[in-house]
């Protein structure tokens, strides 16, 4: 889908790890592959915005992490929402996509636990002009 233009598009074939989060913990920036529970065994590529523990606001568009507003270099579209503050609980995690003007993430579906990741996104296979790894985070 669009949920994370510029980053991805339509029609990518991406290399998932499921195997990543069973030796490692989430980390933010990365991108992953998730369920959302309503939505049975559908996949949804978003990006790993919350870590359990933390609290995430949303103010006119910017994202807070613990009060501090985090820089996404990542974002080609912004808006201009607000969320009030919600604190993941240890076994949460936040998801948004970057085209976030048209993002069906946790700002409409909630935080989403450690078991409905379903894999780390690596690299895009396909097309042949878009191969690249999704490997490096973000500096926030």
């Amino acid at each position: 889908g669009i949920s994370m233009l510029d980053t991805l598009h339509e029609n990518n074939i991406m290399g998932v790890s499921r195997l990543h989060y069973r030796l490692n913990e989430p980390q933010r920036g990365e991108i992953i592959t998730c369920n959302y529970p309503e939505d049975g065994n559908k996949l949804f590529v978003q990006r790993i915005i919350g870590l359990p523990g933390e609290t995430i606001a949303i103010r006119a568009g910017p994202v807070y992490i613990d009060g501090e507003p985090i820089a996404e270099t990542y974002l080609t579209r912004v808006d201009d929402q607000s969320m009030d503050p919600i604190t993941l609980a240890k076994d949460e995690i936040f998801v948004m996509g970057d085209n976030r003007p048209v993002s069906r993430d946790s700002r409409a579906v909630g935080p989403l636990t450690l078991d409905e990741i379903y894999g780390r996104v690596l690299f895009v296979a396909f097309p042949f002009n878009e191969i690249r790894s999704t490997m490096a985070l973000p500096k926030y």
